[in-house]
């Protein structure tokens, strides 16, 4: 799911936010410009560049260049790969109302932009979602989908440089239908923003009583009837490690997932999440918050047995 580092980012003033971004946009350099000239780009590079084109003939009325040049500059490389201009169009008007959204007066800063279209051909509700980045916010986005009762069938999620975050997500009801029901989209939004405040009233969002989703939501164990196959490996001398979870899908299960992660300290910076027949196929990119992958054989230890417990089987006995 996420070219995602996810670092603590407490709700900055509503000014300070705005004038962040503003500073980052104008004094960024023109690295795509400069790219164009290059001979021989890499594929993902050329497909940008024939958004970049498609986006100006002739360009909106609502984007000015900052905005896009931002953008542009800013995503990694996979987000390029497999991008329409509709779906650009979408995220970039996605962000541009989060961004839009920090200069109200009352303005707390950590307010999401979510943003819905459904794919009936394909038999699935598309959401996206834009704020800030700061550790955790995956589990908080999973959880308040898995308390307004919407299964997630996939998930992609990118960090821009300046710490703009789009995650989208394909989801669905928990019998595997398009969401039909507008108000339990709503009701995600408006857990969503409720948990990134973390007034006590919702403290049940983030589950910080250590409670699972399926606990949260079923009133019990959320144990499945096999256990998850989760393994580590660590590419040569990269600066993260690959974690696999195979998992039996229900309602919940990305959030209780994640929410270990999290409890472990750990960073993402990526996540490839599939659901084929029931079973979920996660792939996470993880580092330690220090930084590095995770080498240490009972570090990863730790790890699988938080993710065990999370999804409610009982670590291996030592």
């Amino acid at each position: 799911m996420r070219n995602a580092k996810v670092t603590d980012h407490p709700g900055r003033p509503a000014a300070e936010s705005a004038a962040r971004y503003d500073r980052r946009s104008a004094s960024r350099p023109a690295a795509s410009a400069r790219a164009r000239e290059s001979p021989a780009l890499p594929l993902w590079e050329r497909r940008r560049e024939r958004l970049r084109r498609t986006l100006l003939e002739p360009p909106p009325d609502w984007l000015n260049s900052d905005e896009l040049e931002a953008h542009l500059d800013g995503m990694p490389a996979r987000y390029w790969e497999l991008l329409s201009a509709a779906d650009l169009r979408w995220h970039l008007r996605t962000i541009r109302t989060f961004l839009q959204s920090l200069a109200a007066a009352d303005a707390a800063g950590t307010t999401p932009a979510v943003r819905w279209r459904h794919r009936p051909r394909q038999r699935l509700t598309e959401v996206l979602v834009c704020t800030w980045d700061r550790h955790g916010l995956l589990a908080k986005v999973a959880g308040a989908f898995a308390l307004a009762r919407i299964n997630i069938l996939r998930a992609y999620a990118y960090t821009r440089r300046d710490d703009v975050v789009l995650d989208l997500f394909a989801v669905g009801d928990p019998h595997g239908d398009p969401i039909r029901d507008e108000a339990c989209l709503e009701k995600m939004a408006l857990l969503l923003e409720a948990s990134l405040s973390r007034p006590l009233s919702v403290a049940f969002v983030t589950n910080d009583s250590g409670a699972s989703a399926a606990d949260t939501l079923a009133g019990h164990s959320g144990s499945a009837s096999e256990p998850p196959a989760i393994r580590f490996h660590n590419p040569g001398l990269s600066d993260f490690t690959l974690l696999e979870v195979h998992a039996t899908d229900r309602l919940g299960l990305l959030h209780d997932i994640l929410q270990a992660l999290a409890d472990c300290d750990l960073d993402i910076s990526h996540a490839s999440l599939n659901t084929v027949h029931g079973q979920a196929h996660d792939l996470f990119h993880l580092s330690e918050r220090a930084g590095g992958g995770i080498l240490d054989l009972r570090r990863q230890a730790t790890i699988r047995d938080r993710l065990r417990e999370r999804l409610g089987h009982r670590p291996d006995p030592a």
